[in-house]
C-alpha cells in the first residue's frame, strides 16, 4: 500500500515557513540559515487507526515530518519530528443532510533527529 504524503510551502501564517519565524525557538536554524524558506515534508508512518462506535468515529494518525530548508539551490533535511494526532468526530443524519463534527483529543511531537541542535517540543506544540 502506498503511503500517504504531503508537502505543505503554503500556510495561513507564511512567516512559519522562513527560518526567521523560528530565531527564537530555534536559534540555529535561523543561524545556520538565515532567511530561507521551508517546506514540510509529512508522511504517514502507518495506516490511521480507526475507533468507530455508535456514538462517535475516532482516528489516530501517525506521521514523519521533515523540516527541509531552500538553501539557494539546495534543499537542506535539518530535522525530522514525529507526529501523532489523535481526533474524533460525531457524525449525524438528519432527513437527507448529513451532519458532522471533528475534535482534536491529543496532539503530540517528538523529536527524531535533528541537523540543529535539539530544541523542546513544548514551544512548537503550541
Amino acid at each position: 500500500a502506498g503511503s500517504m504524503h504531503w508537502v505543505v510551502d503554503k500556510v495561513p501564517d507564511q512567516s512559519l515557513l522562513n527560518t526567521a519565524g523560528w530565531k527564537f525557538i530555534i536559534p540555529r536554524l535561523y543561524w545556520n540559515y538565515p532567511n530561507d524558506d521551508m517546506v514540510l515534508n509529512i508522511s504517514m508512518t502507518s495506516s490511521p487507526l480507526m475507533r468507530i462506535t455508535s456514538e462517535k468515529i475516532g482516528a489516530t494518525i501517525n506521521a514523519d515530518m521533515i523540516i527541509d530548508v531552500l538553501h539557494g539551490t539546495e534543499t537542506v533535511p535539518v530535522a525530522c519530528i514525529s507526529v501523532v494526532v489523535s481526533a474524533s468526530g460525531v457524525v449525524e443524519a438528519s432527513g437527507d443532510k448529513v451532519y458532522g463534527t471533528v475534535g482534536l483529543d491529543d496532539f503530540s511531537l517528538s523529536l527524531k533527529w535533528s541537523k540543529i541542535g535539539n530544541f523542546h517540543m513544548s514551544l512548537i506544540q503550541v
